[in-house]
């Protein structure tokens, strides 16, 4: 039920809430629960919500239980902290981009040494983003949160301008299922995203954001030195290349090569070691070649 401006009783006036943006209502709900209802479970409250609408609809109506005198205190404080927030106009630009958000989110909290989270307290992460600002990460320095969110936003265009990207892999669902289990696995990518918070893979979509956000911060974290990252993209997007090559089954004929003795003797040694056929790893070591000298970045053909 959306709120009306005079509400039931004549002499309450709820009018004073229009001049606040949904985002306020992420640092006005901490405030009555802190000020009013004596309760510190706002993640809770947020989540419950599930989006600002619905957390804008749930304060507006506690605010239509209150007597006379709790609504003037609510009307007063909330009026009273409004320039203490940073306006939402600056964050505006985030609403729509999952892959800002989150990317804004890891800066946030890798440069933050006084606020450290290992799990996700929220799915959305325009939610996510306006907690960190309006209650976590120094709320009340407006100048501080305006350079850091222009900041942020100059370096995730840097990001996506980067050529070696994960763009033409990154719509492919299968590529997003194999790449979590990949990045899960792999040392040194896991090294390089410490700071990358636990994500619940369990919706396709958290697994898209959670595959972009590793790299997005392995770029963000090598930025002078971006050897590391081309490294660690590059062996992933090979991985996945070899990865269909031998799905859709590599050389399916049989084809008779010459081989030395020698040559032979190493081939078989060397496919017990990895415990698979001749056959199988000279198709690998073959297609390995092939991508290292005969395709660009994308593993498309140059001759």
């Amino acid at each position: 039920m959306s709120l009306e401006v005079t509400g039931a009783d004549p002499e309450k006036s709820y009018s004073f809430l229009k001049q606040f943006d949904d985002e306020c209502y992420i640092w006005m709900t901490e405030l009555w629960l802190n000020k009013i209802s004596g309760s510190s479970q706002l993640i809770e409250i947020i989540n419950a919500q599930s989006n600002l609408k619905n957390l804008k609809d749930y304060l507006n109506n506690k605010i239509r239980q209150f007597d006379q005198e709790q609504l003037d205190f609510c009307r007063e404080r909330f009026i009273r902290n409004k320039s203490k927030y940073l306006p939402s106009e600056h964050l505006k630009v985030f609403q729509q981009n999952r892959r800002l958000n989150w990317f804004a989110i890891h800066v946030i909290l890798k440069d933050d040494k006084e606020y450290r989270i290992n799990d996700l307290p929220f799915t959305d992460p325009y939610t996510f983003l306006l907690y960190l600002i309006y209650i976590k990460a120094h709320p009340w320095k407006l100048d501080e949160h305006i350079d850091t969110l222009t900041k942020i936003r100059k370096k995730f265009i840097e990001i996506l301008e980067e050529k070696n990207n994960l763009n033409t892999y990154i719509e492919d669902n299968n590529f997003i299922e194999w790449a979590c289990l990949y990045i899960q696995s792999n040392r040194d990518i896991k090294f390089n995203t410490y700071n990358v918070i636990g994500f619940p893979l369990d919706t396709p979509q958290s697994k898209r954001d959670y595959v972009l956000s590793v790299f997005d911060q392995i770029l963000y974290n090598n930025d002078r030195e971006k050897f590391n990252y081309y490294h660690l993209v590059n062996k992933l997007k090979k991985a996945w290349q070899q990865k269909t090559f031998r799905d859709k089954g590599g050389l399916k004929q049989p084809y008779h090569i010459p081989l030395t003795k020698v040559a032979r003797n190493e081939l078989k040694k060397l496919a017990e070691h990895k415990n698979t056929t001749e056959g199988i790893l000279l198709s690998k070591l073959i297609n390995e070649a092939f991508l290292k000298e005969m395709c660009d970045e994308k593993g498309k053909s140059l001759y």
